[in-house]
């Protein structure tokens, strides 16, 4: 999503939210009534103003509208660059089927409170989740097809300066699977937050796409993404001295993470 420009505080996020609710209801309440003149006739209007509000049970506008809420929120507050891929799918998949609390005032101001531990939690999991990735990862031999032989990677000392990895990059920068996550899009944000600077909100790999490029560089890692499903890897001492720090033990990461916060009133 684009820069949101307004800051809603929470105030006023529930008030939206109670008015989405209430113009629902209105539009519901206007085509009972249509309903009910074009039965005078014996008809049945065509044109249904609230064909597009989804069936599905007691309160579906209050779920139809704190889902998407809930969705704000999280973009919001920027927490997909604090996550593993694949956990940030998982929300959204529980956002999607309905499974988060009403977006009340009282569960939007606990989740608030509770989100840079969130986050601090969220940010270990990737680290650690990173380092097991790359160390017991496994790479394409041979002549360059997506059947060659596979050898693990033998790496009994953490991770390395280079390293490579399959992951299958090329596909999602050549036009096949395109917004497939892979470990190269959580390796960034990894990058990024142990080096104590924002994750960007555009990706090396969204770079790659637009410029038709299969190598990337910045200040942190170097990437060379193979046809045969291999990225081989690059990143500086300084990344790679955090990574095994923070990722081969029990050591926690607790530099300061910037992240957005609601203005309270």
């Amino acid at each position: 999503m684009g820069e949101v420009i307004k800051r809603f505080n929470i105030n006023d996020l529930c008030e939206l939210r109670n008015k989405m609710i209430s113009q629902y209801k209105e539009i519901q309440e206007m085509q009972k009534t249509i309903d009910e003149t074009f039965s005078l006739i014996g008809a049945y209007p065509d044109i249904k103003l609230d064909n597009r509000i989804r069936i599905g049970g007691s309160n579906q506008e209050q779920k139809d509208v704190d889902q998407k809420m809930w969705v704000y929120l999280i973009s919001y507050c920027n927490l997909e660059k604090y996550m593993l891929c694949t956990d940030y799918k998982n929300l959204e998949k529980e956002i999607e089927q309905f499974k988060t609390p009403d977006f009340t005032f009282e569960n939007v101001t606990n989740w608030i409170a509770g989100l840079k531990s969130l986050i601090y939690d969220n940010v270990n999991t990737l680290i650690k989740s990173i380092f097991k990735s790359i160390t017991e990862g496994s790479y394409y031999t041979g002549g360059g097809s997506y059947n060659s032989s596979k050898k693990k990677k033998r790496n009994n000392n953490g991770v390395d300066n280079f390293f490579i990895l399959s992951v299958n990059d090329w596909s999602t920068i050549s036009g096949y699977n395109m917004f497939r996550p892979t470990i190269t899009d959580d390796l960034e944000k990894v990058c990024y937050i142990i080096s104590g600077y924002p994750v960007p909100d555009i990706t090396c790999k969204d770079i790659m796409r637009k410029e038709h490029k299969f190598e990337y560089e910045n200040e942190f890692f170097k990437l060379k993404i193979h046809q045969n499903g291999n990225t081989h890897y690059t990143i500086t001492d300084a990344v790679k001295n955090k990574l095994n720090l923070y990722g081969a033990g029990n050591n926690i990461f607790g530099e300061d993470i910037k992240i957005k916060i609601f203005e309270k009133h």
